[in-house]
C-alpha cells in the first residue's frame, strides 16, 4: 500500500523504519475506506512521518504514538507556527498525526507504538 503513495524505495524505507512504520499500510487503507483521495493521503502521510520522528527523537516526555504525544506534538507545532494554515485550518502535519492516533485507537491489536529510542 505504501508503494502507491511513495515512489522512491529510499523514502518508503525511511517511513517504514520509524515507530509508525508497521502501521502505515493499515492506516492508508483506513484513510481510503473513509474516502480520502490520493493527494490528501500523501499530505497526511507526511504528517504521520513528522509525528513519528518527533516522538522518536524530539521529546523526552513522549515515547508512544498516543494522545499524550499528540497533545505535545500539537504544542510543538504551535510553537513553530506550523499548527495552522493561513486559512486557520489545521495543517496536514497535525491532521495526519491526529488521524493516525485515531486509527491506532480504533484498530484492535494496534496498541500505541513504542519508540525504538525512548528518551
Amino acid at each position: 500500500m505504501l508503494t502507491t503513495y511513495l515512489k522512491r524505495p529510499q523514502t518508503r524505507e525511511r517511513y517504514r523504519s520509524g515507530p509508525a512504520g508497521p502501521y502505515l499500510d493499515g492506516y492508508l487503507d483506513w484513510l481510503e475506506q473513509r474516502g480520502y483521495h490520493p493527494p490528501r493521503i500523501r499530505r497526511l502521510l507526511r504528517g504521520v512521518q513528522q509525528f513519528s520522528l518527533w516522538v522518536q527523537h524530539g521529546t523526552p516526555s513522549a515515547h508512544a504514538l498516543d494522545t499524550t504525544a499528540l497533545a505535545s506534538f500539537r504544542q510543538h507545532l504551535e510553537s513553530q507556527q506550523r499548527l495552522r494554515q493561513p486559512s486557520g485550518n489545521y495543517s496536514h502535519l497535525f491532521v495526519g498525526a491526529r488521524l493516525f492516533v485515531t486509527f491506532l485507537a480504533s484498530t484492535p491489536g494496534a496498541a500505541p507504538c513504542l519508540s525504538s529510542h525512548p528518551m
